[in-house]
């Protein structure tokens, strides 16, 4: 295996922003040491990305080059998006001094992160960790002031949102970016392109490879690279012009509006998105607007009339039938507390009977 001599403070400091290098810190023996922090409504598929890739690293090199542990504030168990209870193995608190920590949690959570969280966090970043954050748990960084004037890999469909909640921050839709010891990904499939990333930089491109493949990824993506690639977009003009929208996402906007940003007509750009993604562009921005909701629906406790009234809609009832055209479901449907419970009914029957 390619050796890697270990990565000082000063050498860190010296990073261009630019630089995708994604360095780790390694202890004394070689290793990176990993502190995993979760908090409540935390996305099991980011966890496993990370623990399940850097676990087959270690494997398939018959060497151990990543360890982890689990931690929580307080070392209480806590709940996944998914209604999973999962228990910890350390508390945040009592760990002095972590090298390389990574904290994923939900957006609710995040937002509320008390501040004894938010001094520990940054209590590990100028005693000269590397930290890194998973989706949602951006709002704990922002919170703390540690991404001020930094750039951040935020989830496409907030960027809007975190921009005017965060202005000191630069937020982009990319799948994740390094800049001063601190790493951001957008989440979901960009914590897998993430986990890649750094055991590429640990432990080499063949590692990686075939790694990768084992995983069964076609192809090991780049971190500046935009989040939404399933709609193969390759006009510029068309993708300025639905960043524009996404800043905006909760916002009415007008066709008048996106074609002047762009610097195009409002034929012209009526005729592109027909072109493109066959709907007009009014239409586009509605869409994502209520993937907007429905995100928000099903990952804060926001009720039915705050969702609606947070992207625009005018009444709840407007909002109500526009859900269900577009999902085939009502917004309720949706909610924490209903998901669970649905989820959790055949279980509960099984055990009466």
């Amino acid at each position: 295996m390619t050796y890697f001599p270990t990565i000082t403070y000063g050498e860190l400091a010296n990073r261009s922003p630019d630089d995708e290098m994604l360095p780790l810190i390694r202890d004394t023996s070689g290793r990176v040491a990993i502190d995993l922090v979760v908090l409540d409504g935390f996305d099991l598929f980011d966890l496993s990305s990370f623990t399940e890739t850097f676990d087959l690293a270690n494997l398939l090199q018959s060497t151990v080059s990543f360890t982890c542990r689990l931690s929580t504030p307080g070392g209480r168990t806590v709940i996944a998006s998914n209604g999973m209870a999962v228990t910890p193995t350390h508390d945040t608190h009592d760990m002095q001094w972590s090298r390389n920590l990574i904290l994923l949690g939900g957006e609710a959570a995040a937002r509320q992160a008390d501040k004894s969280l938010l001094h520990w966090l940054r209590q590990q970043f100028f005693t000269g960790a590397m930290v890194i954050a998973g989706g949602m748990a951006c709002h704990a960084l922002a919170r703390s002031g540690l991404l001020d004037r930094h750039r951040c890999a935020a989830p496409w469909t907030d960027i809007g949102v975190l921009k005017r909640r965060y202005p000191a921050v630069d937020f982009q839709d990319r799948l994740f970016a390094f800049d001063e010891r601190i790493l951001t990904c957008s989440g979901n499939r960009s914590s897998l392109d993430l986990a890649l990333a750094i055991i590429q930089r640990i432990c080499g491109a063949a590692v990686c490879r075939r790694l990768a493949d084992q995983l069964n990824c076609e192809r090991i993506r780049e971190g500046f690279e935009q989040q939404q690639s399933g709609l193969e977009i390759d006009n510029g003009t068309l993708r300025r012009a639905i960043e524009f929208m996404q800043t905006r996402i909760e916002e009415k906007i007008t066709s008048l509006d996106i074609a002047s940003h762009v610097g195009i007509t409002t034929r012209q750009l009526q005729r592109l998105f027909r072109r493109h993604v066959d709907m007009t562009p009014l239409e586009f921005h509605a869409v994502q607007r209520l993937w907007h909701a429905r995100r928000l629906l099903q990952s804060t406790h926001l009720a039915i009339n705050e969702v609606a009234s947070a992207i625009g809609f005018a009444s709840p009832s407007h909002f109500s039938r526009c859900y269900r055209r577009q999902f085939n479901r009502r917004p309720s449907d949706d909610q924490p507390t209903h998901f669970y419970r649905t989820m959790n009914e055949p279980f509960a029957e099984a055990h009466r009977t």
